[in-house]
């Protein structure tokens, strides 16, 4: 009694936990890409969290129909497992800026380990691959138990491998940190599977996905509250304690220099191709600032609609101007096509 008690507050505190941050997503004021990719990931979460408690609370059971809708919530239990798992690669992707996330051509490769979990879990109602039910209405491990799981959960370990990748050989600090927290991530409900397939009965899997969703919510709400949501530059609140903690170090006294930079008529790109083309614009300098300045390690922000802050450690004005110039330089390529020109009024001074 007390074992099934234990169970029951574990599963409940498991399906709280993504409704209650699937209710915060939902009613934030911003409607951004990542959240909505999220707000996805939560609601198949809640979705396979619940099933499995249902399965589980079905299993055994004796009453008219009981071994059908057992099948059914088993099945659906592992096809929903895999869905979640390709969505979370999704918003793994978008949130680590790699294109594969809205390419079809690619999702459709991607999808065939998540197509093939979720053919061999519904058909397992009728052949026994994943899982099978005997006379008494319990549950068992099918012969192709491990490819519906390796075939779900095989997303989850692409996202933590792709996070590595990008925090040791991309040279974005001011990313990393998000990098690291998504392969961090990605190892919690990959060891609470395995930990579950090890221990047997004991309800692992579900707790750690939820306290995954938990700590992504929580970062996301920190890179909110510190980074602009469109460029994903820091804001201008970040700059204040950026340059606060920058003026107590002695050692950055006499090199430290804080160029500012403004779109030139950005206004007038408005309103002639629309606030739309305004924000391509805005993106398109941020990416050159973030290739430039984020492998040398300065500090970049965006503080206004249209104007950007670098503080950077340099040895005097001539490094500056090298500065400004690879910037220049680097933006007129990647501007090459559009129906505009992009300049930037540049102002420096010496902290």
């Amino acid at each position: 009694m007390l074992q099934n008690s234990i169970y029951i507050e574990i599963m409940f505190i498991s399906i709280a936990v993504p409704v209650f941050l699937l209710v915060q997503v939902k009613s934030g004021v911003f409607r951004l890409v990542h959240q909505k990719l999220f707000s996805q990931v939560l609601g198949l979460v809640v979705l396979s969290s619940s099933l499995d408690f249902l399965s589980t609370a079905l299993d055994g059971q004796q009453f008219m129909m009981a071994d059908v809708f057992n099948g059914i919530s088993y099945a659906f239990y592992f096809a929903s497992s895999a869905v979640m798992s390709f969505c979370w690669l999704r918003f793994s992707g978008y949130a680590m800026n790699f294109s594969f996330w809205k390419d079809k051509k690619k999702l459709t490769l991607l999808s065939i380990p998540m197509a093939v979990s979720v053919f061999v879990s519904v058909m397992s109602l009728w052949t026994g691959w994943v899982f099978q039910l005997d006379d008494f209405n319990y549950y068992h491990r099918g012969p192709l138990y491990m490819v519906a799981v390796l075939g779900s959960y095989f997303y989850m370990a692409l996202s933590m491998v792709l996070a590595f990748y990008k925090a040791a050989f991309k040279r974005n600090f001011a990313d990393r940190d998000l990098y690291f927290s998504i392969a961090s991530l990605g190892l919690l409900p990959i060891f609470a599977i395995f930990l579950r397939m090890l221990l047997g009965d004991i309800p692992t899997t579900t707790p750690g996905i939820a306290l995954a969703m938990l700590l992504t919510f929580a970062t996301m709400q920190a890179r909110m509250i510190t980074l602009d949501p469109l460029t994903r530059m820091n804001n201008r609140s970040q700059l204040n304690v950026y340059l606060t903690g920058k003026m107590d170090d002695s050692e950055d006294n006499g090199r430290l220099y804080r160029v500012s930079l403004k779109i030139s008529k950005y206004k007038k790109i408005c309103d002639i191709y629309g606030y739309a083309e305004g924000d391509n614009a805005l993106c398109l300098v941020a990416n050159v600032l973030k290739s430039i300045c984020g492998p040398r390690g300065f500090f970049m922000s965006r503080i206004y609609r249209d104007e950007f802050v670098i503080v950077a450690d340099l040895e005097n004005d001539d490094a500056v101007k090298e500065l400004c110039d690879a910037i220049r330089a680097n933006l007129e390529k990647k501007a090459i096509g559009l129906p505009y020109k992009i300049r930037l009024d540049v102002q420096k001074s010496k902290l």
